[in-house]
């Protein structure tokens, strides 16, 4: 993979974080919703972990 293309992943990839973030702060969020996103923020963070290793 290019290191462009990599770099375009990881920056898709924060936003998505940052945007899970600011909902689950928002508190508009209901209960279930927030385990969800909370679960999503969980493996985003994974993903942008710089020796994530690929299975």
């Amino acid at each position: 993979m290019s290191t462009e293309r990599a770099e375009g992943y990881r920056e898709a990839l924060s936003s998505v974080k940052s945007t899970i973030q600011r909902r689950l702060s928002e508190g508009r969020v209901p209960e279930e919703g927030k385990l969800e996103l909370s679960n999503l923020l969980i493996m985003v963070d994974d993903m942008l972990r710089p020796n994530r290793t690929v299975p």
